[in-house]
């Protein structure tokens, strides 16, 4: 493992060796996952051609059918290069840094059990069986991460500290809540051509630079290796797509932002960073509550992407509106958080 490697560095004994031991794991770990990804990444999706083939996606634009059998199932790649990337920079025993890294497997196991039965089955799971998975695998990560890190039980309101309540263990209920809440949304988001990764990678860094000062150096490289291998996947996932994340990429990066944000304790500045994703799961809640009540289509096609869409404009058009609104969303929450 190149942490035990480079921690032999410590024998110099200067006040801030610890600090660029941790910003070199911190380069090394993004740096290595990324270049996996973009070096290997394209093996992977001959392999993803002959097995992970994408089906035709129902209820979606007729301009969509030209990607059946676009290679998917790309963020199995991605848990993998992460994966490696971590056990190659940090140290395994960090709690945090563990339970961050049974979000990404559990949840991606989902996903992929989700993925091969629309592959071999032209459908996938039931939402029954999809739900279940995601509150018991939401439920032991966050009775684990609640038994070993004692967090703060108490809810503030974003930049007014004063306003806090402590909701004690209703703090098991609510976590389970945001990270299944933003696993689904972000799976919803995943309908574009780097619609989804672009604002995962976003969030991440944005979640992860304000919980800089509350989160362990080796959750952080995690952190790290997860934005390389993101990075690694956009060059493959751009307009025209090379290769989908599938579920499994979408469930996972999902969970993992929400558990970022509740172990950060800035879970609420996820609705504002994650603007995209509400928006998108909200117009699916809109759209299939009207279609109820009055029989008829609120929006032109759920989630909100596709309205866009139907209304002329080009996906990569959307992409472009929806990556610019997070980002400067993302950049007004930085400013505002380092200066009130």
């Amino acid at each position: 493992m190149l942490y035990h490697l480079i921690s032999y560095m410590n024998f110099f004994n200067s006040g801030n060796t610890i600090n660029y031991l941790s910003y070199f794991r911190l380069l090394g770990a993004a740096i290595t996952s990324f270049a996996l990804f973009f070096l290997c990444g394209k093996y992977f999706i001959k392999i993803a051609q002959n097995f992970f083939k994408s089906p035709n996606r129902e209820y979606t634009p007729e301009s969509h059918k030209i990607k059946a059998g676009t290679p998917s199932m790309g963020g199995i790649f991605m848990i993998l290069t992460t994966i490696f990337s971590i056990f190659s920079w940090a140290d395994l025993i960090d709690t945090n840094l563990l339970l961050a890294l049974f979000c990404l497997m559990s949840f991606g196991a989902i996903g992929l059990w989700d993925d091969v039965s629309k592959i071999l089955y032209k459908r996938g799971i039931s939402e029954k069986a999809k739900s279940f998975g995601q509150v018991l695998a939401a439920g032991i990560l966050v009775f684990a991460w609640f038994s070993l890190t004692s967090p703060a039980t108490t809810v503030c309101v974003p930049f007014l500290p004063n306003y806090c309540l402590d909701i004690g263990y209703f703090i098991i209920p609510y976590a389970i809540f945001i990270i299944i809440g933003t696993s689904n949304a972000v799976n919803l988001t995943d309908g574009l051509d780097g619609l989804a990764i672009r604002l995962i990678l976003i969030n991440l860094i944005t979640i992860g630079y304000l919980g800089y000062s509350t989160i362990t150096a080796e959750l952080t490289i995690g952190i790290a290796a997860l934005v390389g291998s993101c990075l690694g996947f956009l060059y493959y996932n751009r307009y025209p797509a090379q290769i989908f994340m599938g579920d499994v990429g979408s469930l996972s990066l999902g969970a993992v932002l929400g558990f970022l944000a509740i172990s950060t304790r800035h879970e609420l500045f996820l609705p504002f960073t994650g603007i995209i994703f509400v928006v998108e799961t909200l117009s699916v809640i809109i759209q299939v509550l009207w279609y109820k009540a009055f029989k008829q289509r609120f929006f032109k096609r759920a989630p909100l992407h596709h309205h866009f869409e139907l209304s002329g404009w080009h996906e990569a058009s959307v992409t472009r509106l929806f990556t610019i609104i997070t980002l400067l969303l993302c950049l007004l929450i930085i400013f505002l958080s380092t200066t009130l």
